[in-house]
């Protein structure tokens, strides 16, 4: 049992708090406000439970100044110390089953959600110690497993730069080779040989030379071509006339063919009707004529590029990149060097040009005449053809090479080149194979994988253990909770548990009936989140709780403490936990209970009372959270239920009494102003229904004397009356609301003993 809490310091509102002065009971009831300390207690003991020290790290007191840290000191049966400093426990109490919001958070829910983590922390509460061994087997062999998995693919990490395009079991099963080495460097020898086919087929080859295209049809008909309507005459008085002038006066006589008349001068006025020169100039500016010259001056300008020097050159650039061409393929093709006679070509082309321009010139002088004779055409032919017959015979010479660098390309075998190095390939795996190195990694991944396969087959037994334990159990489980659920009146139910091992360890799968409808404990739409209400919740996470701890084979050695059972209650199921915790109580080795709620309190002291005989002394504790210094930090008081919880008639009937007694620590003020308001409460109970509510003890006092005889208040003798009357005339100056002056009045023990046993005896008698 916890029998003393020497010191609670620096967590939450516990400054620094004892309860040195108290014992704890077998059954200890321990009332507080909300916001005074409750939670941070049951977290305290819920720490000193699992060993968990971040439940008390997180709860550490806000305003401790630098240097104070939390620290706890227990005192458990037979002397053993228990303590928590410099963050953690000297030792755990496991006995300890802690229900709290911690419990709720790390089994059940946390706001609206169940999360995976949750559920695997119920099935490991809902198992408990039964199950530790399989699972810590489960666990290890998981856990070495996972280790081996590791190993493995660390191994074959290593492994995957060596074995290529091979599986491993491939890689692994290649038989080693004696003579791979020399195996390998004549296959490479091979490959030399056959990658220089890969080269020869991708290299260049020559190209042929375009045959030029030399065509002076044009030229020559423009060159013989004549104006019959224009006389020789006329064109030479033109031209005579024409040259005694500067250079432009030619186009300025034909801008002003446009102005003249045929008879009259535009200048002079006078007749030119017979005037030679003007006749001439008709003829000479003819349209005829003048698009006639516009064809002779570009006469040149059409075969100028045809037979430049540049177009020799431009042969020559191909000329020369085949030969380059050609010299690469000497080693596998022979070829003699291919002759072009380039200064012969430019001589040829010289010489065309020179007698085209001569021609060109003359047809410019004479545009009327025929120019060109047969020999000038037959040498424009043969100069011509020389060309055209140099670049065929150096194409047919390219022709003959190219035949026969396709002929040595056919025979290479490309396909050779890709087989060996296939080979070559197969056999460098192989070596690799078999080195020491890879040899070693070989033997790792063996080892992991052997390893692997003994602690899943561990584990794949221990699960087959424990999946039967967990089988039955959560059966159980799930039937007791249902039954809580039914008697705690709840709408709900829980559809069979079971379990699984999804994220790894087991946890427990379940969800919830309502109104014959399944309701998912997650997910979209309607779950758990809204579904339930914030009591159906509580109720459910309670549930959990007392399935558990009911079940528990070791109940009687534990300390069962419950934090606030009945929070978002209503009545029916208040009774109901008030019954489960009676029933908790008697079980186990001892029962703290926590709440806020003096009622249920105290009515579960009354039930834990009955369960003593009379002739033993219950072993019931009741202690207060309460609020000490400035600070508003909080420490343990005893406290008295039954005074907390009894109304102002029961108040003050006890003051009256304890006073008459002589037991009374009451100051007598505070008991001579009880005497008014106890005989009010009595008239009002004696008498339901007939006395107003908001009448004085004089008003009510006068009411009862004027009554009608018809009244229930006209059976109070006037002997009563009388000494009521008397009764109110000493009790009413101790009143503030009658009297002012009600303090300076001296109170004399004796004289109040009197009045307030003649109170007592009218309550008892009812009569003086």
């Amino acid at each position: 049992m916890l029998k003393k809490i020497h010191e609670i310091k620096n967590i939450g509102l516990f400054h620094n708090a004892t309860t040195n002065q108290y014992a704890f009971g077998k059954h200890t009831l321990i009332y507080a406000e909300n916001g005074r300390g409750k939670s941070t207690l049951a977290s305290v003991l819920s720490s000193c439970s699992s060993g968990d020290a971040s439940l008390i790290d997180k709860r550490k007191t806000v305003d401790s100044s630098v240097g104070e840290v939390p620290e706890v000191k227990f005192e458990f049966s037979n002397g053993l110390q228990v303590s928590f400093t410099s963050g953690r426990w000297s030792r755990q109490q496991p006995h300890l089953l802690v229900f709290d919001t911690d419990f709720v958070e790390r089994n059940v829910y946390s706001g609206v959600q169940i999360r995976p983590d949750q559920r695997q922390n119920l099935l490991d509460f809902a198992l408990g110690s039964q199950s530790i061994s399989d699972k810590r087997v489960i666990e290890e062999a998981t856990n070495r497993a996972s280790v081996a998995q590791q190993q493995i693919r660390s191994t074959e990490k290593e492994l995957a730069k060596y074995i290529k395009d091979l599986s491993l079991e491939e890689f692994i099963s290649l038989p080693p080779i004696p003579d791979i080495d020399q195996q390998i460097e004549i296959l490479q020898n091979a490959l030399t040989t056959a990658k220089r086919s890969s080269e020869l087929l991708a290299r260049a080859t020559p190209s042929f030379v375009p045959s030029p295209n030399f065509n002076f049809t044009d030229f020559l008909n423009v060159l013989s071509q004549t104006l019959q309507d224009i006389e020789i005459d006329a064109e030479k008085k033109v031209n005579s006339h024409l040259a005694r002038y500067a250079n432009g006066f030619e186009d300025w006589i034909s801008k002003g063919q446009a102005y003249h008349s045929d008879m009259d001068c535009p200048y002079c006025g006078q007749s030119i009707k017979d005037n030679e020169i003007i006749g001439a100039y008709r003829k000479h500016f003819n349209q005829s004529y003048i698009d006639f010259k516009k064809k002779i001056s570009t006469l040149w300008k059409n075969v100028e590029a045809l037979i430049s020097d540049a177009v020799v050159e431009g042969w020559m650039g191909r000329i020369e990149t085949n030969q380059v061409i050609i010299n690469t393929w000497n080693e596998h093709v022979p070829a003699n060097q291919i002759v072009f006679d380039k200064e012969s070509a430019l001589t040829n082309v010289r010489e065309l040009r020179s007698l085209l321009s001569s021609l060109t010139s003359a047809k410019q002088v004479n545009p009327l005449e025929f120019i060109g004779t047969d020999d000038d055409r037959q040498n424009i032919n043969c100069f011509s053809q020389r060309l055209v017959s140099g670049i065929e015979a150096y194409n047919r010479q390219i022709e003959i090479t190219l035949d026969n660098i396709n002929r040595f390309k056919s025979q290479l075998q490309q396909s050779s080149v890709e087989q060996i190095q296939e080979q070559i390939k197969r056999l460098e795996i192989t070596k690799l194979r078999h080195a020491q190195s890879v040899i070693d990694l070989i033997s790792q991944w063996k080892e992991a994988s052997t390893e692997k396969t003994t602690q899943d087959g561990i584990k794949t037994s221990a699960k087959t253990r424990l999946n039967a334990l967990m089988t039955n159990l959560i059966q159980q489980y799930g039937e007791r909770i249902n039954s809580l659920l039914q008697n705690f009146g709840a709408s709900f139910q829980i559809a069979p548990m079971s379990f699984n091992y999804q994220g790894g360890s087991p946890r427990t799968d379940y969800s919830l009936i309502l109104r014959d409808t399944k309701v998912n404990i997650s997910g979209e739409g309607i779950s758990f989140a809204t579904a339930l209400s914030e009591g159906d919740k509580r109720t459910l996470a309670f549930a959990f709780f007392i399935a558990k701890i009911e079940a528990d084979p070791s109940l009687s050695n534990s300390i069962v403490v419950v934090d606030d059972p009945m929070c978002s209650l209503d009545e029916n199921r208040k009774e109901h936990t008030r019954f489960i915790l009676e029933d908790i109580g008697k079980k186990c080795l001892q029962l703290i209970v926590l709440g806020h709620d003096l009622y249920f309190l105290r009515d579960l002291q009354d039930r834990l009372r009955k369960g003593y005989p009379r002739s033993i002394s219950p072993d019931i504790k009741c202690f207060q959270l309460k609020r000490v210094g400035q600070d508003g930090y909080t420490d343990f008081a005893n406290f008295n239920i039954d005074n907390a919880c009894e109304n102002e008639y029961y108040k003050h009937h006890r003051m009256l009494t304890e006073f008459v007694e002589g037991s009374s620590t009451t100051e007598l003020l505070d008991i001579a102003k009880a005497i008014r308001p106890l005989l009010e409460g009595y008239l009002h109970r004696r008498f339901p229904n007939c006395i107003d509510r908001g009448l004085v003890f004089g008003d009510i006092i006068r009411a009862i004397r004027n009554s009608p005889s018809n009244s229930p208040l006209s059976y109070v003798e006037s002997s009563v009356i009388d000494e009521l009357n008397a009764i109110n005339l000493y009790a009413g100056q101790f009143h503030h609301d009658t009297n002012p002056s009600a303090n300076p009045v001296r109170i004399r023990d004796t004289e109040l003993k009197t009045f307030a046993e003649r109170a007592l005896k009218i309550l008892y008698k009812g009569s003086p």
